[in-house]
């Protein structure tokens, strides 16, 4: 029972190999919660290129685009991270755990709710 479970998970370019702390099953991840230096060589270009086609238009304001840029690019990693969070094989998720524990048990409750109606429905 104290053995980690290896399920064959199909992830490219995985970031880290963690386990799930309920079900000891072997997860991989792919992105990660922190913007990487790749990302921010990204912001930059692409604040470069908005404000030399906003340059006319916002003329020395375009310095500012860096700063939305930035937040998207933040907002988005950070979405991309939590949809991964959660584990498929019990639905237990770590950062609604670390919030309201409550909630996190509620969640995986559905989960097997939901698993055990789709198997239901299948036969």
């Amino acid at each position: 029972m104290n053995e980690f479970v290896y399920r064959q998970q199909k992830t490219k370019r995985a970031k880290s190999i963690i386990f799930c702390p309920l079900c000891r099953s072997e997860r991989k991840i792919q992105y990660r919660s922190q913007l990487t230096p790749k990302n921010y060589m990204q912001i930059f270009t692409i604040s470069l290129a908005i404000g030399y086609a906003l340059f006319p238009l916002m003329q020395f304001k375009v310095i500012y685009l860096f700063f939305f840029v930035w937040m998207a690019f933040e907002a988005s990693v950070k979405v991309l991270f939590r949809k991964q969070v959660p584990c498929p094989d019990c639905g237990f998720d770590a950062t609604w755990y670390r919030r309201d524990v409550k909630i996190a048990r509620e969640k995986v409750k559905q989960h097997f709710a939901t698993q055990a109606a789709k198997k239901n429905s299948k036969n």
